[in-house]
């Protein structure tokens, strides 16, 4: 009997502790998309605020190129997933903070300001009709792309696994072997 409750805590703990990591889930206020969380870029995972308007000095956060299209990436392999959750954010673009059109956005994640004065480039998303591909592009601080939504990152800390599992294991094991020493 003890055997068999050894063995099962032993399941529970090792199953705790390869749980994967949050999914992706829309973040929405009052029914409309302000962000995502959770999006999981080259191993790491981030939070995406959405941003609407035209771009001013400043007022971007800007990431570097490589970052910026992984981000790009991320976004267009959620909005294709089927996930029921994207699936309908999809088909509901004008759902998104900062979008005009019924059927379109574009989720712009700004890097790198160029040599040109006031211009930002950027990797954009396109949501909704038609499917989303990774695009290049800027705008310049007197551009107003009212369709437009700017994506704003911020990294997820990672979240410790707490330290009684790390005891508690062990401890599992070695009252197995005693249990077995026991019987032998």
């Amino acid at each position: 009997m003890l055997n068999k409750i050894l063995r099962m805590g032993l399941i529970v703990v090792a199953s705790v502790m390869m749980l994967p990591a949050s999914a992706a889930t829309l973040n929405t206020v009052a029914g409309e998309v302000v962000g995502i969380d959770n999006v999981e870029i080259d191993g790491s995972f981030w939070n995406a605020s959405f941003d609407g308007g035209s771009w001013l000095a400043n007022s971007l956060s800007l990431y570097d190129i490589a970052f910026a299209e992984s981000a790009s990436e991320a976004l267009k392999a959620l909005i294709l997933s089927t996930d029921a959750e994207f699936v309908v954010w999809d088909a509901n673009a004008q759902l998104t903070r900062g979008c005009s059109y019924d059927n379109a956005c574009t989720l712009a994640t700004p890097y790198e300001i160029s040599l040109i004065s006031n211009r930002v480039e950027f990797y954009s998303v396109e949501l909704g009709t038609p499917y989303p591909s990774v695009l290049a592009g800027y705008v310049t601080q007197t551009t107003s792309y009212i369709h437009d939504t700017y994506v704003q990152w911020s990294q997820v800390s990672a979240v410790p696994i707490p330290a009684a599992v790390w005891l508690f294991t062990p401890a599992l094991v070695g009252l197995l072997g005693i249990r077995r020493k026991v019987r032998s």
